[in-house]
């Protein structure tokens, strides 16, 4: 497998429309196994991030440009500001990041605090 993944990024939401015309069902089936794959991710937080190797979500080599392209259409559709899944530089390792509410930033408290000072 290639040690750069770049080149298979989705740069046109018409490689996946090509990729259902010549594979039907078949790609969609894989397209929602690639989305469950994904949203099954564990989480960090954005400092301490759980990065995931991809190859170990690719279970065929001649996948990989699909897989690719189908996880970044998934993060087109489901990446927010509380919860977002991002590859690394070389599209080699993907993670997921997912605010915890429970240990959010309370900046108001932070600015009264300063204000006290």
């Amino acid at each position: 497998m290639e040690s750069d993944n770049r080149i298979y990024r989705l740069t046109d939401k018409k490689e996946i429309d090509a990729f259902v015309e010549q594979y039907g069902s078949k790609f969609l089936q894989f397209k929602a196994d690639v989305y469950t794959r994904l949203k099954g991710l564990p989480s960090g937080t954005f400092f301490k991030p759980v990065w995931i190797d991809i190859f170990t979500l690719v279970k065929k080599e001649h996948l990989l440009s699909a897989f690719i392209k189908c996880a970044c259409l998934f993060m087109l559709e489901n990446n927010t500001i509380k919860e977002f899944w991002e590859f690394d530089d070389h599209y080699l390792h993907i993670r997921h990041i997912k605010e915890d509410p429970e240990k959010e930033i309370n900046y108001s408290a932070i600015q009264r605090w300063y204000g006290k000072k």
